[in-house]
């Protein structure tokens, strides 16, 4: 009896546990989206097929196989989503995230993450409000640090995902312009020394 009580009290535990951090991930993702991160990252991914693009400029591939290449969008994006989110708890209780939150629900913050500067008086001094009341101060040094976090990040997330990517193309058949340019030197200077060779033996 006593073994069934202890068990169920540990899985009651883990279940409460379990929640209260899928609670939390939650409120990170909320307020994630609703400053404008989620959104930045989403056109970054955007960005970055741009890019590829330039980079195999030379090769002819169909818009059916960038289009197959995409297909994982919404796992990149919670994917990062994931890894930002064990930034902020580090640094931020999730009062203090459902705080952040609440005011990206106001007009202030809603056109803050949009456009920031056509910001109207009344919304610059709710905004103005915030940074300078208690919360806004204690929070200003750890969003500093979260910062930090953030972009460094963002900068693995950005060059794994490029390169995943890149390798999926090469794996294709597929070679980076960057590359052919390089093969092109090589085969440049081979002829060069091949014809410096037979004009010295003449």
């Amino acid at each position: 009896m006593k073994v069934r009580v202890l068990f169920l009290t540990l899985f009651l535990t883990m279940y409460f546990s379990v929640s209260a951090q899928d609670s939390y991930q939650e409120s990170i993702a909320e307020y994630l989206t609703l400053n404008g991160t989620t959104q930045k990252y989403e056109g970054e991914y955007a960005k970055m097929f741009v890019l590829l693009k330039k980079h195999f400029s030379k090769s002819d591939i169909s818009e059916a196989t960038w289009t197959s290449l995409q297909t994982n969008k919404k796992q990149s994006i919670k994917e990062i989503q994931t890894k930002l989110a064990v930034s902020y708890k580090e640094h931020f209780s999730e009062k203090d995230i459902q705080k952040m939150t609440a005011f990206y629900k106001t007009d202030a913050g809603k056109q803050l993450a949009t456009h920031p500067t056509k910001l109207s008086p009344e919304q610059n001094q709710a905004v103005a409000e915030l940074h300078e009341s208690g919360f806004g101060k204690k929070n200003e040094k750890k969003q500093q640090e979260v910062m930090k976090a953030v972009n460094r990040i963002a900068s693995n997330w950005s060059r794994d995902l490029y390169l995943e990517k890149v390798n999926a193309l090469k794996a294709k058949g597929f070679v980076p312009d960057y590359e052919i340019t390089e093969t092109n030197k090589t085969i440049g200077k081979g002829k060069n020394a091949q014809a410096s060779l037979i004009k010295s033996q003449n």
